[in-house]
């Protein structure tokens, strides 16, 4: 698309009803945030946040949607190792993600980043 000079629209969703208008609406990329700690948990910020809660809320996503990109986050700590790394989004795969966003803010340090190099590097499988 980016290639085109096309345009990615991407919204985030918590649950199936809002994942699903927004899949109807033709969004390109839905996004399972770990915002959800604030904005449905009421959480004080996102590093409260389990992978049980994200995997619970992306499954939700996962069922409202036919044809946009579900992008999962990665909640901290559920990346620290690279195995963990990799456990962690197979974990998200299996809930519904076909992507899991890690690392996005959180590249501050050279172990992070290469946490996310080895997970990425190896093939993420389903089964």
């Amino acid at each position: 698309m980016k290639r085109r000079g096309e345009r990615v629209t991407a919204l985030t969703a918590y649950d199936y009803p809002t994942a699903r208008l927004l899949d109807e609406s033709g969004l390109d990329v839905i996004l399972v945030g770990d915002s959800v700690g604030m904005v449905v948990l009421g959480y004080e910020d996102t590093t409260e946040v389990t992978l049980d809660e994200m995997v619970h809320h992306t499954r939700a996503v996962a069922r409202g949607v036919k044809r946009a990109l579900i992008v999962a986050d990665m909640p901290i700590h559920s990346y620290d190792t690279p195995e963990q790394s990799l456990e962690t989004a197979r974990t998200l795969v299996k809930a519904g993600a076909q992507l899991r966003r890690s690392c996005r803010r959180e590249f501050r340090s050279w172990h992070t980043l290469e946490c996310c190099r080895k997970a990425c590097a190896k093939k993420v499988a389903t089964k």
